[in-house]
C-alpha cells in the first residue's frame, strides 16, 4: 500500500516540476536580454552626458579692469601736447610784437629787443615782465684794427638768450653790415652778464636781439 502511494506521489511531483522548471528557464532567458538592454541604455546615457560635458567650452575669462594710472597719464600727455602747441603759437605772436629799449656801453650804442619764446626756456617782452633783465657786466667789442685805420663803420645784430642765471647762451649773428665785425661782436656778447628778468616772482629766460654799432669818434 505504501509503495503504491509513494509511486503516485513521485509521479505527480515529477509532472509538476517539469513545467515549473521550464518556466524558470524561460524566465531566465527573457530576463538576461532585458538586463543587457537596460545596461546598454544606461551606458549610452552616461556616454552622452560625458560627451556633452567635453563639448561644452569653458567660460571666457573676465576682462581685466583698465588701469586708472595709465588713463590719467595718457590724459596728461594729451594736455601737455595741447599746451605745447598753444605756447608755440603764443611764441610767434610775441615775436611779432617785440618791445624795445636802449642803453650805451663803453661808447658802443646798444638797443635791446626782447622777444618772448617758449615758457620755461624762453622770454617775455619787457612790457610783460615784472622785472626786465638788467646788464651787470658789459664788454665793448674790440674794433678790428684794419677797419679802424680805414675808418670803416658798421652794425652787427646779435641774437642770444639770457637764461634764468643771467648767462648769455647761443649767441648768433642775425644781420651784419660787414662780416669782419662779426667775430669780435660775438666774443664781446659772450662775456656779458645780466640780472635775469622775472615774471610772477620767477626768473625766466629771455631772447634778446642786440644791435652793436661800431662807430668812430671824430
Amino acid at each position: 500500500m505504501k509503495r503504491a502511494f509513494s509511486s503516485n506521489y513521485q509521479g505527480s511531483s515529477l509532472l509538476f516540476s517539469i513545467p515549473l522548471g521550464t518556466l524558470i528557464v524561460a524566465a531566465l532567458f527573457i530576463a538576461l536580454p532585458l538586463t543587457q538592454i537596460l545596461s546598454n541604455i544606461t551606458n549610452m546615457e552616461n556616454d552622452d552626458k560625458n560627451s556633452r560635458v567635453q563639448v561644452q567650452p569653458p567660460p571666457p575669462p573676465p576682462p581685466e579692469p583698465p588701469e586708472k594710472e595709465e588713463e590719467e597719464q595718457k590724459e596728461e600727455d594729451i594736455e601737455m601736447k595741447k599746451e605745447t602747441q598753444q605756447l608755440t603759437l603764443d611764441q610767434i605772436n610775441m615775436a611779432l610784437n617785440a618791445g624795445d629799449g636802449g642803453m650805451t656801453a663803453s661808447g658802443v650804442s646798444v638797443q635791446v629787443f626782447d622777444i618772448a619764446d617758449n615758457f620755461d626756456d624762453m622770454v617775455f617782452e619787457i612790457a610783460d615782465l615784472d622785472k626786465p633783465p638788467v646788464p651787470l657786466v658789459r664788454i665793448a667789442p674790440v674794433y678790428p684794427p684794419e677797419l679802424k685805420r680805414n675808418r670803416v663803420q658798421g652794425t652787427v645784430n646779435v641774437v642770444f638768450i639770457v637764461d634764468e642765471f643771467g648767462n648769455v647762451k647761443r649767441p648768433s649773428i642775425e644781420k651784419s653790415s660787414n662780416r669782419e665785425f662779426n667775430e669780435n661782436a660775438l666774443k664781446a656778447v659772450r662775456q656779458w652778464k645780466f640780472e635775469p628778468g622775472e615774471k610772477d616772482n620767477k626768473k625766466v629766460k629771455t631772447r634778446v636781439r642786440l644791435p652793436l654799432s661800431f662807430t668812430l669818434r671824430r
